[in-house]
């Protein structure tokens, strides 16, 4: 069931809080600007979507490396960086991880490819990922990257075995 959902007033924020059972997943799509001075402002307001009382998962298109070796192939590789710190400052502050980086520790593959405006070369990027509340993990049982011909992005997808979330001891009283 959706509890709320917010947006932000450019169009790049859906926030939707959604209780499946019992449990309350904070769900946050994006989609971040180009430019490095505007995606750290964007990341720094990002902050106030994040909620600390639910497990989050933030999802889309980040415009930005998080491991220039890794995630790029071609271009400069420290192009666009400086957002970078401020993203990764927020995934410390409230315990997020990048899944498909955390189960796939030295494979490169990519969600998003171009062409370099001067030489043409091909340009590989993982810019499009999930962020993830670490307590989520013993849930989520898959992550991938798949081709999608329609369009310079890849499909990013990841799967919640809602049957692994551990609950408490509880109590229940009948009168």
């Amino acid at each position: 069931r959706t509890i709320s959902i917010r947006r932000d007033n450019d169009g790049r924020i859906l926030n939707v809080l959604l209780e499946i059972e019992d449990h309350v997943i904070n769900t946050i799509n994006i989609y971040a600007p180009s430019t490095d001075s505007e995606r750290n402002t964007f990341f720094s307001d990002l902050d106030d979507y994040i909620m600390a009382d639910y497990d989050n998962i933030i999802a889309g298109d980040f415009n930005c490396t998080t491991n220039e070796r890794l995630d790029k192939l071609g271009g400069n590789p420290n192009s666009r960086q400086f957002a970078t710190r401020t993203l990764q400052n927020i995934c410390n502050k409230h315990h997020l991880t990048d899944v498909w980086r955390d189960r796939h520790k030295d494979e490169r593959n990519y969600t998003w490819t171009g062409r370099h405006p001067l030489n043409m070369t091909f340009i590989r990027t993982r810019i499009d990922r999930f962020l993830t509340s670490r307590t989520l993990d013993h849930i989520i049982t898959d992550t991938s990257i798949k081709p999608f011909v329609q369009s310079d992005h890849d499909y990013i997808s990841i799967t919640l075995s809602l049957n692994n979330i551990q609950r408490g001891p509880g109590y229940w009283h009948f009168n």
